[in-house]
């Protein structure tokens, strides 16, 4: 009896804590685009180009 009171007193709380909100999703906070420009026959480059919002920074 004393095993099981122990455990739900454990258990409890983490129960309790698994149904909040946490984090919201997975943001988003960088935007890329995409562009091809043709070099010559079969020739091509690809231009990436990615805004930040405020605040966050891209490293490479």
């Amino acid at each position: 009896m004393k095993i099981s009171t122990l455990l739900f007193i454990a258990l409890a709380p983490m129960v309790a804590m698994a149904q909040q909100p946490g984090q919201p999703a997975a943001q988003d906070p960088v935007k890329w685009s995409i562009s091809s420009v043709k070099q010559g026959p079969g020739e091509w480059d690809l231009v990436f180009t990615a805004k930040a919002d405020p605040g966050w920074y891209i490293y490479s």
